[in-house]
């Protein structure tokens, strides 16, 4: 791990597009790469233009074992138009064959009376043989999207209008869902990974008439050997009360737990950020969390993720949040682009000391859930994450039959895991390897 201190200020304005605050000077475009700015929205995953730099890719890893003999032939639709099963002349590869690649197309809704969504025109990507790890993200500023359809060489993988089974949107291995920035990662899981096929077909959606306007599309990807590194920018909002040494003591544990998952903690950058509202973020899902999200310093680096530090969230008890279950991965200037940590929750008995191994820890978690792992058991126990080799807490361990499962109650039972539900009075720093697979062909781990 580098802990790379960047003592730069930047001002965050309350204007929620650049496009129409020419004024608001530090709502900063936050861009692909270096030489990439891009995106001014700032609730997704943002950007609207057709970046080249690079060819498109997807996840090759293969899973190829992912349900292939149960995919489904593209049928008529209702509500839009499937993608063709060759892809058109002249369609771009995925991805760049040194490693990261980040790729953007600009999107226009139509809109499907019937069904009560709109959609974009089907985009093509073809398949590079390396690629290892995709993450799609349709953002359209703040309004919720997702990915409707998506098929290889014209067989379907996940389908919004199939109710159940392998191609469904609620259902495993995709589990895909609505949301602000909406992201698909693959692979999520050994089952979720894209099957094999040279051409990639994707139809973003989104639940709400916004005929005629644009969104963007963001295809992130990871080529070549499996990533070791993952790259974070820490950005303090002015006013929290966190030091520099309780910062570095927190990446310390991040690059603890991150080593146990097959990763480590690469660069960590430090900002200071200036937000209107003050050091207090109101909530967790109101305009300042997405406004915060959206900002990136001037010059922070991609794919690094963006950690957010604020003294305190709403009324407090709240840890932190990610960007979304998965957020966009190496994709910034949308409402989604990153976690938000409160320092106040992290605060010891005294509450004057802070407590940087659990803080280390949050951050660990959030990451998980940006880079696409569910909580392993959730808290009333009934419902676990798609992968089947992370222990699952049931009910019945609800000891005091509270309606909620702690870490207490589920030690044995996977309270221990970062990626269970809620903190416990113990330390919680096991990862299963085929979250560790999750991590290694993420995009973010991109060296």
């Amino acid at each position: 791990m580098r802990f790379q201190l960047i003592g730069l200020m930047l001002l965050m304005a309350s204007c929620t597009d650049p496009s129409l605050c020419a004024d608001c000077t530090g709502l900063v475009d936050s861009g692909v790469d270096s030489d990439t700015d891009a995106d001014t929205d700032t609730d997704t995953d943002s950007d609207t233009d057709t970046d080249t730099d690079s060819d498109t890719d997807t996840d090759t890893d293969t899973d190829t074992d992912s349900d292939t003999d149960t995919l489904r032939d593209p049928e008529p639709h209702d509500c839009f138009d499937v993608p063709t099963a060759r892809c058109p002349a002249g369609t771009p590869t995925l991805g760049d064959a040194s490693g990261f690649g980040l790729q953007k197309a600009t999107l226009t809704w139509n809109y499907s009376r019937a069904c009560g969504i709109s959609w974009a025109d089907p985009i093509y990507v073809r398949r590079p043989s390396d690629l290892r790890g995709l993450a799609i993200t349709v953002d359209a500023w703040r309004d919720y999207t997702g990915v409707g359809f998506l098929a290889v060489d014209g067989r379907t993988v996940l389908d919004i209008e199939v109710e159940s089974g392998p191609t469904a949107w609620w259902e495993p291995p995709f589990q895909h869902e609505s949301a602000i920035a909406s992201t698909l990662v693959l692979p999520n899981s050994p089952a979720g990974a894209l099957p094999a096929g040279d051409c990639i077909g994707i139809v973003p959606i989104a639940p709400d008439d916004l005929r005629g306007e644009e969104a963007t599309l963001w295809l992130s990807s990871q080529r070549g050997a499996a990533g070791r590194e993952i790259d974070l920018n820490f950005i303090v909002v002015d006013g929290t009360d966190v030091t520099r040494t309780e910062l570095s003591e927190a990446a310390g544990v991040v690059d603890d737990l991150l080593t146990k998952a097959g990763v480590s903690l690469g660069d960590v950058g430090l900002w200071y950020a200036e937000a209107p509202w003050g050091e207090y973020l109101p909530s967790g899902d109101g305009e300042e969390a997405d406004l915060l999200r959206a900002f990136t310093p001037e010059g922070a680096p991609v794919p690094a993720v963006n950690v957010y530090f604020v003294q305190d969230i709403g009324r407090g008890g709240l840890y932190g949040f990610a960007g979304g279950v998965p957020g966009p991965v190496a994709v910034s200037g949308t409402a989604a682009s990153g976690l938000v940590i409160s320092v106040d929750s992290h605060l010891l008995s005294d509450f004057t000391t802070l407590d940087t191994e659990e803080l280390g820890g949050t951050i660990s978690h959030e990451l998980g859930h940006q880079l696409g792992l569910f909580h392993t058991s959730e808290s009333d126990g009934r419902d676990h994450d798609v992968l089947s080799d992370t222990p699952q807490c049931p009910s019945s361990r609800d000891a005091d039959r509270d309606g909620y499962i702690t870490a207490s109650e589920c030690r044995g039972f996977g309270g221990d895991h970062v990626m269970f539900w809620t903190a416990a009075p113990y330390t919680q720093h096991t990862w299963s390897a085929q979250q560790t697979a999750v991590f290694r062909a993420s995009p973010a781990a991109y060296r």
